[in-house]
This record gives structure tokens, sequence and C-alpha cells, in this order.
């Protein structure tokens, strides 16, 4: 996804506007400070139960996941899956009845 999907300037465009993206590799020694704690990126990892990458979540203000996106996303339904989140349409329905209703 880092090679495709997320250099696509449309999906660069509603991430930049709407998002705010972290880029985490468990291999990696790096840390983070999420929510006043301070991470390791593999505890940051299993901190929110992530076993498959890549693997997106999307948190709310209150640091809970409201959507998570397993798996390669190829541009059109990553794009979607962006403007479920930003729309707040997780909130009444299903990403896929969400999908079926919106596909292009």
């Amino acid at each position: 996804m880092d090679n495709r999907t997320l250099k696509n300037s449309v999906i660069q465009k509603i991430v930049k506007k709407s998002f705010t993206f972290i880029d985490i590799n468990i291999d990696e020694k790096e840390t983070i400070l999420f929510n006043k704690k301070l991470y390791t990126y593999k505890e940051f990892a299993e901190f929110y139960d992530i076993d498959f990458y890549p693997t997106i979540i999307f948190l709310d203000d209150e640091f809970e996941i409201t959507y998570t996106s397993r798996g390669y996303r190829k541009i059109k339904k990553f794009q979607k899956i962006l403007e479920y989140i930003e729309t707040k349409s997780f909130e009444k329905i299903d990403f896929f009845d969400y999908y079926k209703k919106n596909k292009e």
C-alpha cells in the first residue's frame, strides 16, 4: 500500500485534509507518544490488538477504534473507506452496505 495506494494524489489529498496518518512498522525500534503514554511500535500494535499487516485503524476523539481495514486495499476501495470515515457514515451503516450503495 505504501508504494501505490498511499502515494495516489487523491488519497493523499483526503488524508491531508481529514486525517492524521501515522505509519508504524513494528520491526523498527522507534517509539511513539500516544495519549500521554510512550509505546514502542510493537507495544502500540499490541495495545490495539493489531496482528495482521498492513492494518489501518481509524480512531475517534477518545482514541476508540471506529473502523479497521486489514490487508492491502486498492486505490478506489481505500478511497471509499476514507470517505466512509470522513462522513462518519460508520455511525449509521456498515461499510459493506455503504460500499455497495456508493460504488462508482
